[in-house]
């Protein structure tokens, strides 16, 4: 049977998911033969998106993990591609330069592997860096330039690669190509999704005041009547805590305009973004439900990927910075009424798979 195996962030991350959710949907007759790597806390729930799961803290794998490390090898979910495989990248921040030189060299060796014992390989829906070393850029050009097709999602990434290889495309983020419901019911809601500073070491020591401003921007709409949904979209990362430790700050008479939000759904999510009055949006995918909807949206950024982002779709947007929570910003955030006016390219992420898939593929034996 020929499979096609996914790569990237399958830790029940709301952006990571929406990307899967979307490939399921445009690739309805290779789910049955699609497969990811995750760990066994996730496992059923992405069997029930419908999808194959390899765990990778199985004792098997963990064993086999060890062993193949001594001898440089890939790891055993990439020895698994061959000739008969689709090997698809799909997710936003693949490619930082932020894991650390052993990781970072280690997943090179991964994605090499595959992308070379692989019939296909495909890159969808992400940028490139942030990057600080030449080499590493370089290096990433060469696996670029074996593949069939490289979809970036802002055109940053794009610029970085266009001159050289022939295969790079830009395409909006795959959360505009799902098809989600617009005729949701309006609320009186307004909606924040959170992130954990606490383990982003260039980012901790703002951790404080980032809090204390969002439990100051919940006391504004308390103020004002306004159910306020302090959203996680990824307990893996500590959204939770951090939702928490906000709701701490505020005393028993106003939590009760406050409720927290762990991501669990999907769907139930989307809909919480398509009916909010206002976002507040720290999560990158939290800003893309807010264009994709055309909401009062608030962009609170904490890394390039996020501005890249806004020049990309909507140059006039204003953002602001998770690194300056002073009063006047607090200010603006509150009182800013603003909406989106995209400039998105006709292309899609997904129309190199699809075209490889549909026509010379999928004919075959699967």
């Amino acid at each position: 049977m020929r499979k096609i195996f996914l790569w990237g962030y399958w830790a029940k991350n709301f952006g990571d998911d929406l990307f899967l959710k979307v490939y399921l949907e445009q690739m309805k007759e290779a789910t049955h033969n699609t497969y990811i790597l995750t760990e066994k806390k996730y496992k059923e729930f992405y069997k029930k998106m419908g999808v194959k799961v390899v765990t990778k803290d199985s004792f098997i794998y963990k064993l086999s993990y060890k062993l193949l490390m001594l001898c440089r090898k890939p790891e055993l979910y990439f020895l698994l591609v061959n000739k008969r495989s689709l090997f698809v990248l799909l997710g936003g921040s693949l490619f930082a330069e932020n894991k650390g030189e052993l990781a970072e060299q280690q997943q090179f060796v991964n994605l090499d592997y595959a992308t070379t014992k692989a019939e296909k390989a495909f890159v969808i829906g992400s940028n490139f860096g942030p990057y600080t070393h030449e080499k590493y850029k370089k290096q990433y050009e060469v696996l670029f330039g074996k593949m069939e097709d490289v979809s970036f999602r802002d055109k940053m990434s794009f610029d970085l690669f266009n001159q050289t290889l022939k295969n790079v495309r830009y395409a909006p983020d795959i959360a505009f190509e799902g098809k989600w419901e617009k005729n949701i019911k309006n609320s009186n809601n307004i909606v924040i999704s959170v992130i954990n500073l606490e383990t982003r070491q260039e980012l901790a020591a703002y951790k404080d005041i980032y809090e204390k401003g969002i439990a100051d921007i919940c006391l504004h709409h308390i103020n004002k009547n306004e159910k306020i949904f302090l959203v996680s979209l990824c307990q893996q990362e500590g959204d939770d805590l951090a939702c928490k430790r906000i709701n701490d700050i505020l005393n028993q008479n106003n939590k009760r305009f406050v409720e927290v939000i762990n991501y669990n759904s999907i769907d139930r999510t989307i809909e919480l973004f398509a009916s909010a009055k206002k976002i507040y949006a720290t999560r990158f995918h939290a800003l893309m439900m807010g264009l994709y909807f055309h909401k009062n949206i608030v962009p609170i950024i904490y890394n390039e990927k996020g501005i890249n982002a806004i020049k990309s779709y909507c140059r006039p947007l204003k953002w602001f910075s998770i690194e300056n929570f002073d009063e006047k910003t607090l200010h603006q955030m509150t009182k800013i009424e603003q909406t989106a006016e995209l400039e998105l390219p006709a292309s899609r992420q997904f129309q190199g798979l699809l075209e490889y898939y549909r026509l010379r593929w999928c004919n075959n034996d699967i």
